[in-house]
């Protein structure tokens, strides 16, 4: 796993070796080459390993680097590792999303779903987010109230937002999923679609970053579960009656007729009892 810079002054080498010392000890290498006739040159630091602990080590020596230099980046796999973890995630996210608003516009007989249920797989995030999380009357009214404010002498800010608060907006994601209904995607469906854009564009990816876009995008595929789950019911839910459950084995043990054997079951079964407990209250 590498990171690679370009840079242009030859008076920043020194430094860049200083660096290095500071993650030698870590199992890191560097390499310095020229580059052209100017002084330019390209350095390299490596570890050997192709994992997450290196891929954060990296992505702190990347960050050593840009306190003190700017250097033009031509590869950093650190961010590449991150950006190929995130990839499935984001995938998953979109094909439930699509599967959420079939069957949601379906089975609620939203008519202002008609439209997107039959162009959404070829559209892209930006427009999703138009036709999903966006109201055309509210925002209409909004830029209405803007311009009339436009043309009074004096006006307050509080005075324009309490008049936009009053506007009602309903959105198609709202009723899909029902209005009164708090939504994890829908307050950050922005943010979501930020990551996911530079997860698709192969953009330089932070460790920090990847945790935030982790804990995102798994709130958000865990929302869509919730929602499709609802469509099917509970039928695959596993439902466990403990009482019924202690007749039966409590029955069972009475047939065994050894002594020790009985005591062994009900060292056993009392300890299926307990990791069933434990995982139906958890």
């Amino acid at each position: 796993m590498i990171l690679e810079y370009l840079f242009l002054e030859r008076t920043e080498e020194e430094s860049l070796y200083e660096i290095h010392e500071e993650y030698k000890s870590k199992g890191v290498s560097i390499t310095i080459e020229d580059f052209g006739n100017d002084g330019a040159f390209i350095v390299q630091y490596e570890v050997q390993s192709n994992n997450e602990k290196d891929a954060i080590l990296l992505t702190t020596l990347n960050n050593r680097i840009f306190l003190t230099h700017n250097p033009i980046t031509l590869t950093n796999e650190a961010s590449a590792h991150f950006n190929k973890r995130l990839y499935p995630l984001f995938n998953e996210f979109e094909r439930k999303l699509r599967k959420f608003v079939y069957l949601s516009s379906t089975y609620k007989k939203v008519d202002e779903a008609e439209e997107i249920v039959k162009s959404i797989e070829n559209l892209d995030f930006g427009k999703i987010y138009d036709k999903l999380f966006t109201d055309d009357d509210f925002v209409k009214d909004v830029i209405k109230r803007v311009n009339s404010a436009g043309k009074q002498n004096k006006f307050s800010k509080d005075e324009i937002l309490n008049d936009i608060n009053s506007y009602k907006e309903i959105t198609l994601w709202q009723k899909l999923i029902g209005e009164e209904k708090e939504s994890y995607i829908s307050e950050n469906f922005l943010d979501i679609k930020s990551f996911r854009n530079d997860i698709m564009h192969s953009h330089n990816i932070s460790y920090n970053d990847y945790k935030l876009a982790v804990n995102m995008i798994s709130k958000a595929n865990k929302e869509l579960d919730s929602e499709i789950g609802n469509f099917f019911g509970n039928e695959n839910e596993i439902q466990i009656n403990f009482e019924e459950l202690s007749r039966i084995v409590s029955n069972a043990l009475k047939a065994v007729t050894k002594p020790q054997d009985q005591t062994e079951a009900e060292i056993i079964v009392e300890r299926v009892l307990k990791a069933l407990s434990n995982e139906n209250d958890g």
